[in-house]
């Protein structure tokens, strides 16, 4: 997984192995409301949140577990074990 941003506003979310490495494939797109963006990072508590900022000085998260086509095209590559789908239910009682 590898993302991008832009000055387009758009953060894109890639997989990088797709097609043998070849040819990367988009998974999931999102604008980010920023205004032009400059810098962006994934976090190093949970790697599919990442945040990014733009021109208009704020700073806007993205959980990327909230594109249900970036989930399910990862979540067969995780570690057993890693991943519990239960939370990061809202609705789930914890």
């Amino acid at each position: 997984m590898m993302a991008t941003s832009s000055l387009d506003g758009c953060v894109k979310v890639w997989d990088i192995a797709a097609n043998g490495g070849l040819k990367p494939q988009c998974i999931g797109t999102r604008h980010m409301k920023q205004g032009d963006l400059f810098s962006m990072k994934f976090s190093s508590d949970i790697p599919w949140v990442l945040a990014c900022g733009g021109n208009t000085g704020e700073i806007a998260v993205w959980d990327t577990c909230e594109s249900k086509e970036i989930e399910d095209h990862f979540r067969p590559h995780l570690v057993p074990g890693s991943y519990n789908p239960a939370d990061y239910d809202v609705n789930a009682v914890h």
